[in-house]
């Protein structure tokens, strides 16, 4: 199971179900269950929840970005290094929308190897993940 790395605030979002689509720089080939870790003080090199990776679309236009406003939930910078995003400003020079769905959190925490990865972390195996559900 790929692990994508979010930030708390976005984590959140994500997981009680009001942010169904995560805005991203880069594209991916990742469809299915994804493993979600959360980045920043606290998060360190754990899988807390569990998420369907429906699709990947873009990289988006700006219409197509504020359309889908009350899915991505971005309204503010989204990191040091992204701009204000604002109407006419995308978050990303080339921007994607990873739509997702159906949300589960382990009941645990599953440690993993992270690595120096900041997006995607290193794959974790199903049976690993079953254990803390």
């Amino acid at each position: 199971v790929p692990v994508l790395i979010v930030r708390r605030k976005w984590a959140e979002l994500l997981l009680d179900g009001s942010k169904t689509v995560e805005i991203r720089s880069r594209r991916t080939k990742h469809t299915g269950l994804i493993g979600i870790s959360i980045s920043g003080p606290g998060g360190g090199a754990h899988i807390v929840a569990t998420l369907q990776l429906d699709s990947c679309e873009g990289p988006l236009s700006q219409e197509r970005f504020d359309a889908m406003s009350d899915k991505h939930l971005i309204d503010r910078p989204i990191g040091g290094s992204a701009p204000a995003v604002t109407p006419g400003n995308l978050p990303y020079k080339t921007t994607f929308a990873y739509h997702v769905s159906n949300p589960r959190r382990l009941s645990t925490a599953c440690p993993y190897e992270r690595g120096t990865c900041v997006t995607w972390g290193p794959h974790v195996s199903m049976q690993v993940l079953e254990k803390h559900f």
